[in-house]
């Protein structure tokens, strides 16, 4: 079940007014050790995208919701359960950030769903070695 839904329009570059957006939902939900995984998943997401789109907020059981909308049908072509080498850094960051992803509305629509009732150590402890290794690896991305 989901409710609270807050809503914003930004151009895909404006980076800065979604990482905002994300900060006032985490300080508001106290979400404060999260905000790291979502803004930059939810940054990367956008980078996939040209254009307007929708970066909606909401809570659900267990968690919290982060969607974003475009008009055309961008992540329709990206495989989140597929992912291997031949695929960007963008997929890869963003299915090690979030704890599960949804393709909606005919690919138009990315759902960023973080469990937020207490991440296990151990899933904390590798998502830090996969950014750190990220981070230190240099990756052309497609």
């Amino acid at each position: 079940m989901r409710t609270e839904i807050e809503k914003i329009h930004v151009l895909s570059t404006e980076l800065a007014k979604a990482e905002a957006f994300v900060e006032d939902i985490c300080s508001q939900n106290h979400l404060y050790n999260y905000f790291g995984s979502i803004s930059i998943a939810l940054s990367t997401a956008m980078s996939l995208v040209k254009g307007k789109v929708s970066i909606s907020y909401e809570k659900c059981v267990g968690g919290v919701v982060f969607s974003i909308s475009s008009k055309e049908e961008v992540f329709k072509a990206f495989d989140f359960e597929n992912i291997g080498e031949e695929n960007t850094n963008a997929l890869f960051l963003i299915d090690t950030l979030a704890d599960r992803i949804e393709i909606k509305d005919k690919g138009r629509t990315i759902e960023l769903i973080f469990l937020v009732n207490g991440i296990e150590p151990e899933l904390a402890l590798q998502r830090q070695e996969a950014v750190r290794k990220y981070s230190s690896v240099e990756v052309l991305i497609k």
